[in-house]
């Protein structure tokens, strides 16, 4: 075998390892990761709506409100 061969079954063992030695079954559910996805399309709702919503109140008030509104 050559040696890229045996650091990628290297790396796959340690990785095999790891999981069964920190117990991270118990984190890779079905129930936890639709959880976490769940969680993560919430936080991107939320931000997406944010930027819109700031940038779409920049873009219609008129020039001289931005000047004014938007100068340190």
């Amino acid at each position: 075998m050559n040696r890229t061969r045996l650091l990628l079954l290297a790396a796959m063992a340690a990785f095999i390892g790891a999981f069964f030695a920190f117990d991270l079954s118990r984190s890779f559910t079905l129930d936890a990761l639709k959880a976490q996805q769940a969680a993560g399309e919430a936080a991107l709702s939320l931000t997406g709506s944010t930027v819109t919503s700031y940038f779409g109140d920049f873009r219609f008030l008129p020039s001289s409100d931005r000047e004014r509104r938007f100068r340190p």
